[in-house]
């Protein structure tokens, strides 16, 4: 089961704007918009093989646990992923249409100042 990729699909982007937020001004033209719109594509072909897998499994939902927070007395607080039918559909939408939005911004302001910060 690849639910143990669910993790990738919002941690590729805040990488990507992490590692722009940090090495932005030091990066090429060229780089900036391999990593932006490069970050939001894998996760876009992540949310289709978490996807594909998802419907060809009889499950009707995954949970990924994280992050275990606090345990005391037998209650636990976890910081988790959930994936169902509804939240696999706009993991999609936002994915893919991000992606979308990245690669037309990223030819759009490529004569902007501060082309890393878009």
């Amino acid at each position: 089961m690849t639910n143990g990729l669910l993790w990738l699909i919002p941690g590729l982007p805040f990488a990507g704007t992490v590692i722009l937020a940090l090495t932005g001004t030091r990066l090429t033209r060229g780089m900036v918009p391999v990593i932006g719109a490069g970050s939001v594509g894998i996760s876009a072909l992540v949310t289709l093989v978490v996807g594909l897998d998802f419907l060809t499994t009889s499950t009707q939902s995954y949970q990924q646990v994280v992050w275990n927070w606090i345990e005391a007395f037998g209650f636990g607080v976890n910081i988790s992923f959930h994936l169902d039918a509804l939240s696999l559909a706009f993991i999609f939408i936002i994915t893919f249409v991000g992606f979308l939005i990245h690669l037309y911004s990223a030819e759009f302001m490529v004569d902007e100042e501060g082309y890393a910060r878009f």
